[in-house]
């Protein structure tokens, strides 16, 4: 039981790095997405220019800096999904991308974990942001506007559609990683049980 123990906070601990290191290394998207802007192929909103260089630089950088400083693993995994979470509602909020991709792309980083209650705690929290950014562009700001539709009615009609994704990528990747966590725990058992046995 110990070693299982030992196993997954290991695990943590050594994806907490990975993604902190991987997030580093995206600081360089803000920059690219700025310098397209005064290139013109983009055209930014002041909201949105601060959105991404602010917040931005702050999510992709400061987990790096937080695993330097040996922050409590089981915190710092919490602090970078919810940011990376928030993020990119932020971004859908502004203009209309990344919104509809926040409940999949967060939850498959938590399956690193090999976390069942994790993941879901994660994919709950991405509904959420997606659900607001979802609300916010439905005051006119989405791709499809319908006639004659109020505000609450064209997002209501849109969550519908969104939760039906959501419940099938999460059933998906629950059963995924439920799967992978009992392998996993039940190769350790062996190992430990070969070693009892010598």
């Amino acid at each position: 039981m110990e070693s299982n123990s030992n196993f997954f906070v290991d695990n943590t601990h050594e994806i907490n790095g990975t993604i902190a290191r991987s997030l580093a290394i995206c600081s360089i998207v803000p920059i690219a997405l700025m310098v397209c802007n005064w290139m013109g192929i983009f055209n930014f909103n002041s909201d949105l220019k601060v959105t991404i260089c602010g917040v931005g630089f702050w999510v992709t950088l400061s987990p790096v800096v937080l695993y330097k400083f040996k922050i409590n693993d089981n915190i710092l995994k919490y602090y970078m999904l919810i940011m990376l979470s928030l993020f990119i509602c932020l971004l859908g909020r502004n203009n209309g991308i990344g919104i509809y991709i926040t409940y999949v792309l967060v939850p498959i980083v938590s399956c690193l974990y090999f976390d069942t209650l994790f993941t879901v705690k994660i994919a709950l929290l991405s509904y959420v942001t997606m659900a607001i950014g979802v609300y916010y562009n439905c005051a006119g700001k989405l791709e499809v506007q319908f006639k004659n539709w109020s505000h609450m009615l064209t997002f209501r009609n849109y969550m519908i559609g969104f939760t039906m994704e959501f419940v099938v990528v999460m059933l998906f990747l629950y059963q995924v990683v439920k799967r992978s966590e009992k392998i996993i725990k039940g190769q350790i058992e062996s190992v430990s049980t070969l070693r009892e046995e010598n």
